[in-house]
């Protein structure tokens, strides 16, 4: 049933930056000193405008992007653009535990994630989240953001307990037990990170079915003794967990787990062989060993210096591409070795600027994680990560919300999401290969014929609109200076982005598995290891798993990611719910799922309305 609606809406629009009144402000002037001469204007609700306009022959159909304005608000404030992925990333995982922490355990739906959306939402507005609103705005935006994150984190924590607790568990002299939870709804290999307590080599790590599991301990998060940083490589079930167990090794017989060969400037996996050139840092090489070619034309992940006198906005500039110079290595080690991964660390120094980039090639695992860590001290200028793919015939996909769009290699400073692909046709060889480059926070970058330029960061005065310009000798802050963290990993392909895991490995980097170090319960009735979700093909992805906003249904949505028309099933496991649905090219479907087993799941509009 649709919600009564008010039959028109009135409010003060705050985004005009032309300065006049918007529509709705024009519609409450009129409404309340009664004007004639204003247009006649109705709001009611989404449905009467598409019914209204309808009508209207000769209506232009524009099925690309609607405009490219201001591209510096693409870069500007790395800040509220990492804060912002983060947030919309832990809410949706925290949302689908919590779904089924309802359904599974009777474990309460949070009732503040709303909330948090709201909170997120809010600064979404596009002075905001664009980082172009004043210092004291961000202040503001970390602590609502914050709000939202510690909402999510809350609800997630309370859901994996609900689930923890109630996984059988028996008692074992000496283990440790640890619940791994993988919040997407496809099983794979996924990469953990745990802070722990005291780990020492006479351990080992097993799975549920009583299996060794390769791990190694590395840097923790602490800088005492007694505690270290577990990593390993899960082999989650979709949408669901896997328990595993720490337990001193000498009760089992030691097996040698699979390796990566390294030096300080070499990582080769079999699969990947990666090179760095030990006096720049630069990657000097990657190659694809299954196929034969190499990825790059030349070096490739160059942190190049770009000049950026342009005010926040970046108006009237399209194109970020005056390179005034490179941070340099001043080491090049390996800092990480064993079973699991192993990492070289380029450290590099631009002016009075330090890059630290951590390479992670693991040796089951296709994407190179890299870890950056940057404390930049540079006023007015920009930052970019350039790699050159070795591909002719280039194909330029950008992801963008819920789909994906084809541009231009034409060096323009565009908008992207998680994931940036060229592909094409190898130099090396005459086979269809390309190369991913992903990321958990950035939102801007080029791409030109010779090479992806991925965008760091840019640092402008804080709201400097032109015409207005800095004067010399002025007090200003500037955007972005400082430390900060994020991730990239490089995902080299066979075939096209569409057949080559792209959407699922941006994904896993950004919303990666959480691992909860549990306790014994001999008298558990959960399996330990369980899915709880199946879903055919692999283009359709399921992003949403949520309560109703009425009711206890469950709200689940999906989308179709590679343009290709497609039937899927999927089911919900544990409740002998299947959907079948025909999905158009990057359709988005939503449908409700009624905890009465007799009732058919219903497909709704995405403000949950069955029509």
């Amino acid at each position: 049933m649709k919600p009564p609606l008010d039959e028109f809406m009135c409010f003060y629009g705050v985004g005009n930056h032309g300065g006049g009144p918007t529509i709705a402000n024009l519609e409450c002037i009129r409404r309340l000193d009664g004007s004639a001469d204003l247009p006649e204007l109705h709001f009611s609700r989404p449905e009467a405008f598409f019914e209204n306009i309808t009508d209207l022959a000769g209506l232009p159909i524009v099925r690309d992007e609607l405009q490219n304005h201001a591209p510096g608000c693409y870069a500007a404030h790395s800040g509220i653009k990492r804060w912002n992925r983060l947030a919309e990333n832990r809410l949706l995982a925290a949302e689908k535990w919590s779904a089924l922490a309802m359904w599974t355990t009777d474990q309460p739906y949070p009732a503040d994630f709303g909330r948090a959306w709201k909170n997120v939402l809010f600064n979404q507005f596009h002075d905001i989240l664009a980082g172009t609103s004043i210092e004291p705005a961000y202040e503001d935006a970390r602590d609502q953001v914050g709000e939202a994150l510690a909402i999510a984190d809350r609800g997630l924590n309370l859901a994996m307990q609900a689930f923890a607790w109630r996984i059988g568990i028996p008692q074992e002299a000496g283990s440790r037990p640890i619940v791994v939870f993988n919040p997407h709804a496809w099983e794979g290999k996924q990469a953990v990170e745990l802070e722990f307590g005291k780990v020492t080599t006479e351990d080992a790590l097993l799975d549920d079915a009583g299996q060794r599991v390769p791990f190694q301990r590395i840097q923790s998060h602490a800088t005492c003794g007694g505690r270290n940083r577990l990593c390993f490589v899960a082999d989650l079930p979709a949408l669901g967990y896997r328990t595993y167990r720490l337990i001193p090794m000498q009760t089992l017989e030691i097996s040698e787990a699979p390796r990566v060969s390294a030096t300080d400037t070499v990582l080769d996996n079999g699969r990947f062989r990666l090179e760095f050139d030990g006096r720049t840092g630069y990657v000097s090489s990657l190659r694809d060993l299954r196929a034969g070619v190499e990825v790059f034309t030349g070096s490739a992940a160059v942190p190049v210096v770009v000049d950026d006198p342009a005010d926040t906005w970046g108006h009237n500039i399209f194109k970020w591409d005056k390179v005034i110079g490179a941070f340099m290595a001043t080491s090049v080690r390996l800092v990480e070795r064993g079973p699991v991964r192993w990492t070289i660390r380029v450290t590099s120094e631009y002016g009075r600027s330090t890059l630290h980039q951590d390479f992670a090639m693991y040796a089951d695992r296709d994407p190179i994680d890299v870890s950056v860590t940057v404390d930049w001290r540079e006023p007015l200028k920009m930052l970019k990560l350039r790699f050159p793919v070795n591909v002719k015939f280039m194909k330029i996909t950008h992801e963008i919300p819920y789909g994906h769009l084809e541009r231009e290699a034409d060096g323009d400073e565009d908008p992207l999401q998680s994931w940036v692909d060229i592909s094409g046709t190898s130099r090396d060889a005459e086979i269809t290969c390309g190369f991913s480059l992903l990321n958990d926070g950035k939102y801007s970058g080029d791409v030109t014929v010779r090479d992806i330029g991925l965008t760091v960061l840019r640092s402008p005065a804080y709201a400097n609109h032109s015409p207005a310009v800095l004067e010399p000798g002025g007090l200003y802050s500037f955007i972005d200076l400082g430390i900060q963290r994020f991730r990239y990993a490089m995902l080299p392909h066979q075939g096209s982005w569409e057949t080559s895991g792209t959407v699922r490995a941006a994904a896993e980097l950004n919303q990666r598995p959480f691992a909860l170090i549990a306790t014994y319960h001999p008298n558990g009735a959960l399996p330990q290891s369980d899915a709880f979700i199946a879903v055919e093909p692999a283009n359709i992805t399921a992003t949403v798993l949520k309560q109703a906003e009425e009711g206890n249904d469950l709200i689940l949505r999906a989308f179709e990611t590679t343009g290709a028309a497609t039937r899927a099933t999927i089911r919900l496991l544990k409740w002998g719910r299947v959907i079948s649905a025909d999905f158009g090219p990057s359709e988005i479907k939503t449908f409700r799922v009624s905890r009465e087993a007799a009732q058919p799941a219903a497909e709704t509009n995405l403000v949950e309305w069955v029509e």
